[in-house]
């Protein structure tokens, strides 16, 4: 077994094109009750700006997933991506800095020094992502298969060296790190989204460690093991991969706080 990747190694990967192309279509959007809610907050204590707001910064944007939800709330809307140089942003200029799945991959408290600097006053933060939290058949005729899928899902984020605040433990450790006195837990409604077995595991794939860790290791593909496994746990195994359809329920969390 390879070493650890560095965080460095995975964010190259992201740069990748195919892999960013694979990054838009396997994985999930984010609700509108995510923009919604991040709305609501920031019109808290900016009343006069309800339709409309300056400037927002998306860190990590990756393939702009997240961003472009922003782009008819705020007349600037600048997305840096994880493998970008840093973009010097000037002092107390920035209505809100948001982070979609990508606070994991963070120095937490240089990144609040960072929000602190460029942040208006009353400026907000908003830092969320989805879980995985569990698997229905399409015949829905097998019980509730949550225990098992976290297993099959675990077992192959560990086979991959994947990070230790992955899509399965969420942000509550990373809630815990942020020393803003401000900062405020949001727990969002979940949502499906349907797959069959060879688009899940393109979603799979777009982990950055798993594109890591095959470059390291050519000849061992978790991906195998666990498409197998997922196919057993709905009782599909006696099926072609294109034939086995399921739902994935997402949840999502989100962290908010103000300058």
């Amino acid at each position: 077994m390879s070493g650890t990747s560095s965080n460095s190694d995975i964010i190259r990967i992201y740069e990748d094109k195919q892999l960013a192309e694979e990054y838009i279509k396997y994985r999930p959007g984010y609700p509108p009750f995510i923009l919604k809610t991040i709305l609501q907050y920031m019109e808290e204590t900016n009343a006069e700006n309800l339709n409309t707001f300056d400037t927002m910064i998306d860190v990590d944007c990756g393939s702009g997933q997240a961003t472009h939800m922003f782009a008819e709330h705020f007349r600037s809307v600048l997305g840096i991506d994880i493998s970008e140089s840093q973009i010097e942003i000037a002092y107390n200029s920035l209505d809100l800095v948001s982070c979609a799945t990508a606070a994991h991959w963070l120095n937490l408290p240089t990144f609040e020094r960072e929000c602190n600097r460029v942040l208006k006053t009353n400026g907000c933060v908003a830092i969320y992502t989805y879980l995985l939290l569990n698997i229905k058949s399409s015949d829905d005729n097998h019980g509730n298969l949550q225990s098992k899928f976290f297993e099959i899902v675990t077992k192959f984020v560990n086979d991959c060296e994947g990070h230790e605040k992955s899509k399965l433990k969420g942000y509550q450790e990373i809630f815990n790190e942020i020393n803003n006195t401000s900062k405020k837990w949001v727990s969002c409604p979940d949502m499906d989204k349907a797959y069959n077995l060879p688009s899940f595991k393109k979603f799979m794939a777009t982990l950055g460690e798993y594109s890591t860790y095959m470059i390291s290791n050519p000849s061992v593909d978790p991906l195998e093991q666990f498409g197998d496994s997922i196919k057993k746990l709905v009782c599909k195994d006696e099926l072609m991969d294109n034939d086995v359809d399921f739902k994935i329920t997402f949840g999502y969390q989100m962290i908010l706080f103000r300058k």
